[in-house]
Order: structure tokens, then sequence, then C-alpha cells
């Protein structure tokens, strides 16, 4: 996605965002930044009850966006940004979530990244995310692991849709993971569609989602799969874009507004890179900083001139461990995540 080439030059530093997941293990050596928080599903008895994760998925999904660290090896993709965790997992309700997007505008937030999706449909949600877009806040949501149709609210015309794409080489030739791949669905570089991520044209871009190491409760590391984790690395490159690109650090859509949320998700998609045969399944492509438009370059000259040689890709999972495994067995996917 281009942000391992950034190095320390571009953090996130000055954009808040939202996480609306299963809260977030703030002793984690990595996230001990995290300091704002609130729990929807306690009743308000614990003020920090949102720093217990039960599930770890909003603590792995933390760390794709917001991981902070020069010692360990381990970085996300916004390590300076202001990360605000919404618990809405386990037992949350539609009422939860909406209270969640209510705090979310409240707090003036730039982002919100949603991991939590429904087969369902919730005009009230449908509705409140419309208000959230109107005041400029951008809304990236998992597509959803079904193989299929969206989840809701991932066909939301008011959101970002983020499908999963995973990578060969990345786990043993006889995992699962290796079973489930379609050859069909295999691009350049060993890019692939993951077979679990939803098919649908409402997906806007896609991410990494197979085997991705991140941080999970307990001061640990832990691969997992998934649309949400796919959806962190957008909300991450997304955080990078608002904090440093100037169309929106100094420019017409510095101010919060709509106009400025249509902007983020259409430049998303124009730097995208069609590393997969199937746009229902991966949308326009991987977003790569480094194919900024011309004429909307990034600071300090990133992204080159059309026609002209664009910098490489290094580390393809912009979060990754020095010298972890890639091969460790993946985390199971916690019942009501995608």
């Amino acid at each position: 996605m281009g942000v391992d080439p950034l190095g320390g030059r571009f953090t996130g530093s000055g954009v808040r965002i939202g996480i609306i997941d299963s809260g977030c293990d703030n002793s984690h050596p990595l996230l001990r930044h995290v300091t704002r928080g609130k729990d929807f599903t306690s009743g308000g008895a614990d003020s920090n009850s949102w720093t217990h994760d039960f599930a770890s998925h909003g603590t792995h999904c933390a760390g794709i966006i917001n991981a902070s660290s020069t010692e360990q090896g381990v970085v996300g993709c916004a390590p300076e940004a202001e990360l605000h965790v919404l618990k809405v997992i386990p037992e949350g309700r539609v009422s939860d979530l909406l209270a969640a997007l209510d705090e979310c505008i409240e707090r003036e937030l730039d982002l919100i990244n949603i991991s939590v999706v429904s087969d369902g449909f919730s005009e009230l949600v449908s509705q409140k995310l419309q208000e959230a877009r109107r005041k400029g806040i951008a809304c990236i949501v998992a597509a959803g692991n079904s193989g299929g149709p969206p989840a809701f609210p991932a066909m939301l015309p008011a959101v970002m849709a983020v499908a999963a794409v995973g990578r060969l080489g990345e786990f043993p030739a006889d995992s699962s993971h290796a079973l489930s791949v379609i050859p069909q669905l295999i691009g350049g570089d060993g890019v692939f569609a993951a077979s679990f991520s939803a098919v649908v044209p409402q997906v806007a871009v896609s991410a990494p989602g197979v085997s991705v190491v991140s941080t999970v409760p307990g001061g640990g590391y832990a691969p997992a799969d998934g649309t949400s984790v796919a959806a962190a690395h957008v909300t991450g490159l997304a955080a990078l874009v608002l904090a440093h690109h100037p169309l929106f650090r100094d420019g017409p859509f510095r101010g919060r507004s709509e106009q400025r949320v249509q902007a983020l998700f259409e430049l998303i998609r124009a730097c995208a890179v069609a590393r997969v045969p199937d746009p229902q399944r991966s949308g326009a492509g991987v977003p790569d900083l480094a194919r900024v438009p011309a004429g909307q370059s990034f600071t300090m000259g990133l992204a080159p001139a059309d026609g002209a040689e664009r910098v490489a890709m290094p580390g393809y999972w912009p979060v990754s461990v020095q010298g972890w495994p890639t091969w460790l067995p993946v985390m199971p996917a916690a019942p009501g995540f995608y």
C-alpha cells in the first residue's frame, strides 16, 4: 500500500479516528498511547471497560491503524493519529451502534473504522451514517466475510466498503489458506482475492486481510483474517492522506464537510492498483500512496508524475513484526466481526 517507504515522515498526526469494535487493550506496549474510549455495552458501570477486549478483534485492528514503537519493529499505518475506541461488542445492540456513531459525531472525529456488520438492515443506522458523512466524517467499513453479498452497512453509498486480499507465500503451501485460494483470482505478484471476501459492485477498494500480524491483548501478536483487517489498513492510509496531502492539509478540503469525504474517497480509489482479476471482489484495487494522481502529489514528491518510475512496495503488509514467521496459524475470526 505504499506505507512502508514513508518511514517516519508521515504519521497521521492531527487526525482523529474512531474504531467501533470490541474494545482495545491499551496495556499492550504498542498501544499505551490510546487513552480515549467508551464502552456502550456496560451501561456506564465501568469507565475503563473499553480496555477489556475479550474478543481481541478490536486490539488487532487498533494495532494495524495506530501501533506505535521504534524499538520492537512494529508500526501501524498512522502511529500518531488520535485513536478513540468505541466498544459495542460483545452483547452490543443496534442502539449501542447508534450511540457510538453519535459519540463520534459529537467528538468531531475525522474517520470511523467500522468492523461490526449485520445480515439485517437498519434505517436508523443508515441515516446516522449519512449524518456523519454530511458532517465531514469518513466511514470505512468491512465488506463482509460471506463470500457473497455485502453485509450491512457495507452496501450503503455513505461509506467506503473494503474487501480483503492476500499474497501467496505468506503461509505454508499446505495450509487452509493455500487450499482456499481460487486460481482464477490470483493476480500479479501472487496477490489474490480472499475467497471469503464479499463479492459486490459496492466494494470500493481492497487491502491486506489474510494472515496479517498485529497486536492482541496481553502484549502479544497474532495473525488474523477478515475484511475488517483490510478496512483497518485503509483507515490508516486515509489518516495519512488527511494529515499530509496538500488538498486536505491546507487546501480546499481542509474544513470538515461532505465534500471532503467525497474527495478523500475519490483520491483513495484513484491511487488504487488493480492487483487481482475480478473488480467485484477487489473494487478499484489496493490503494498505494506512491500512486496518488499527478497534479495531486503527496508531500515531499512521494508520488512521481505519470510515466515515471514509482516507489516500490517493499513491505506489502504495513504492520509486521521483524523476524515474525508468516506461517503461524491464523487466529479464528470472532463471531459478529468481519
